[in-house]
């Protein structure tokens, strides 16, 4: 995340479950809007509800943000393919924190596929 040409956050994410379907919709988007303390609700594949608190949530796509995701161990890899979230970008507390505090309507998301 970069705001006024300065890098303010650098962290390994979790996107999409590619596996189930869940995959995080590529484009450019910009921040819909932010809030503090918010208990995220929905369906998974078989049709079983899920929800989880978030300390801090950003949305930018329809249901689609994001966020802290304190329940995982670990960022970054492969784990997007199998063991993804269900399309919104899961982030280590820390650095949501430091995005959700800097992060306005005017800054450009930028959600893309990488063979990496």
């Amino acid at each position: 995340f970069y705001k006024d040409g300065q890098l303010i956050v650098d962290t390994p994410c979790v996107t999409g479950n590619v596996r189930d379907g869940y995959d995080t919709p590529t484009g450019v988007f910009f921040l819909l809007n932010k809030n503090r303390k918010v208990n995220l609700e929905g369906f998974n594949k078989d049709g079983s509800k899920y929800s989880a608190f978030v300390e801090y949530w950003m949305r930018f796509n329809q249901g689609i943000g994001m966020h802290d995701a304190t329940w995982r161990g670990k960022f970054g890899g492969n784990i997007y393919k199998t063991g993804g979230s269900h399309g919104c970008v899961n982030m280590p507390k820390k650095a949501a924190a430091t995005t959700y505090e800097n992060i306005d309507e005017t800054m450009p998301i930028i959600v893309y596929q990488s063979n990496l």
